[in-house]
């Protein structure tokens, strides 16, 4: 019986071995997907085309970022993202404490891929009207390629000449330090 595991065991070990094999030739003839481009530290945010919630006009996302003449924190969403879902009820709270430690005027935008009655319908129920709601009027795929969003929420530290000073995966606030040398 004993003989018969380690043999079971090895025979799954040789199809495994075999199988990662296999796949490494296959992936050594097709080069690696390219990973998001996206602005860096200084970059400036690109012009994607965009449409804001309350009825404003259409317009680009980077002079909408920037057009307040203040640093913008800008998290990128998705409607069906659930963390994005809970920041619904407690992210602006957590914000304007942030933004209170930064001792600087921040303002706050979302930007969700999925167009205008979805995020309308993602924001219905919720008290964010201190938050400007924007949304891409073009593809969300390239806009997500532009913005190198490999996840959502993404969060973006927007000088208010429209550079994006940091960059972070999820929802967590840059260092409030950092904030203050950019906001001051």
């Amino acid at each position: 019986m004993m003989g018969g595991r380690v043999l079971t065991g090895r025979w799954v070990l040789a199809v495994l071995a075999l199988t990662l094999g296999v796949q490494i030739v296959i992936r050594e003839g097709r080069p690696a997907p390219p990973l998001p481009g996206g602005p860096y530290a200084g970059d400036l945010l690109p012009e994607l085309p965009v449409g804001m919630l309350d009825g404003g006009h259409r317009s680009t996302l980077r002079e909408v970022v920037s057009g307040s003449g203040t640093c913008s924190l800008l998290a990128v969403i998705s409607t069906s993202c659930g963390v994005c879902a809970r920041m619904r009820v407690t992210w602006l709270d957590r914000f304007n404490a942030w933004a209170d430690s930064v001792d600087g005027v921040v303002r706050p935008v979302w930007l969700a891929g999925e167009g205008e009655a979805s995020l309308e319908r993602f924001t219905r129920d919720f008290d964010l009207a201190s938050i400007d709601l924007v949304f891409t009027a073009g593809s969300p795929r390239q806009a997500g390629r532009e913005l190198g969003v490999i996840g959502t929420p993404t969060l973006y530290l927007v000088d208010a000449q429209g550079r994006v000073r940091s960059g972070v995966l999820g929802d967590q606030f840059p260092p409030a330090d950092i904030a203050r040398s950019i906001c001051e």
